[in-house]
């Protein structure tokens, strides 16, 4: 802890240029959207969006195809990855696109809080995830 306080201390002497850029109606909302992650062929972008539903929040992945250099709607995974009771998110793409690695917590197969989950794109679906620790 002693090290991080000190890369701090150290790092806000020497600020990084940093300037965001609003991706569009497609992808940025009112709600949070964090963690994004790109395909290697940078044509899809996933990430994980952040709604207060009620006083809960629910986090789940969504994902952007870029056409043309415009960022689509961004659409939900799915039910076979997405579930309205738990959470999903922190989430890693491989470069093809085709392997999903997600974190989701408290499901009924649930080793820890929250577990890795794997998950496989077969066409245009995603198998359902699968617990990594099982």
């Amino acid at each position: 802890m002693i090290r991080n306080c000190d890369f701090a201390k150290e790092a806000v002497k020497h600020p990084v240029p940093f300037k965001p850029i609003n991706l569009g109606p497609g992808i940025n909302t009112e709600t949070e959207e964090l963690m994004p992650a790109l395909t290697a062929d940078e044509h899809y972008l996933y990430f994980t969006r952040l709604e207060t539903v009620g006083r809960y929040h629910e986090e789940d992945i969504f994902v952007s195809e870029n056409k043309n250099g415009v960022w689509q709607e961004a659409q939900p995974l799915g039910e076979s990855i997405n579930t309205l009771e738990f959470n999903e998110g922190a989430h890693s793409i491989s470069p093809s696109g085709k392997y999903l690695f997600f974190t989701s917590c408290d499901r009924p197969n649930s080793i820890g809080g929250c577990d890795i989950y794997f998950s496989k794109k077969v066409g245009n679906d995603w198998e359902p995830g699968k617990n990594l620790g099982r």
